[in-house]
């Protein structure tokens, strides 16, 4: 059977169909603009009984394309690895790290903004610190391997990964896609930006290689 998470195109398929049902076969020019790998596509899950191809004279010959019983399976197993990769939880390191905050750094974490940049490939986020009472002050949080070989981040103020600027860091749910990044954990795809699920070879957006 076809890998459909390492054939080109073929998530990008399965993940269309299973959210709009029948569709024609000129529908998925939209996602997949090649017509020639479309074509290709369509017949290697035709022959892996994922979808079916039907033909209808409508004054002329329209092609309809919709998910077998088999395919609405993968499809949903493909559905539930993309919502994994776009949905990280801070409990996927809760086993390593320890983010318990005092009552105090819980109160002084409100005066934290987080300035994100363009993607989660960043290997850093700029925090900017405003104290009541005290001048602002701007650093980085970086992501570093610490001494065991980890990704860690690392807050350049305090010279720590442990210190509770890192520890309200963590509770960004960026931040947490950019640590899943350099775990390996999702893979970004480099031409359309889409997080894909460690498994996927293939971007589950443009079907480029990752």
């Amino acid at each position: 059977m076809v890998n459909v998470l390492n054939s080109r195109h073929s998530n990008v398929i399965l993940l269309y169909l299973l959210k709009n049902g029948q569709i024609k076969k000129t529908d998925l020019l939209d996602v997949i603009s090649s017509s020639d790998s479309l074509s290709k596509t369509l017949r290697e899950l035709e022959k892996e009984k994922l979808i079916n191809i039907s033909v209808k004279i409508m004054g002329r010959k329209v092609i309809f394309i919709n998910l077998t019983e088999r395919g609405i399976q993968v499809a949903e197993q493909l559905k539930k690895a993309e919502e994994i990769a776009n949905s990280p939880n801070v409990e996927l390191e809760s086993k390593e790290l320890d983010l318990s905050m005092t009552d105090e750094e819980a109160e002084m974490a409100k005066h934290l903004n987080l300035l994100f940049h363009i993607n989660v490939l960043d290997d850093h986020i700029t925090v900017q610190e405003n104290p009541p009472g005290k001048p602002s002050r701007i650093f980085n949080i970086y992501i570093k391997r610490n001494g065991n070989g980890d990704f860690r981040l690392w807050c350049e103020h305090d010279d720590s990964y442990d210190c509770w600027h890192v520890k309200a860091a963590w509770t960004y749910p960026h931040v947490q896609k950019m640590m899943m990044h350099y775990k390996g954990r999702i893979k970004v795809c480099k031409s359309c930006g889409f997080e894909n699920p460690e498994i996927a070879d293939y971007c589950m957006r443009c079907g480029v290689k990752l």
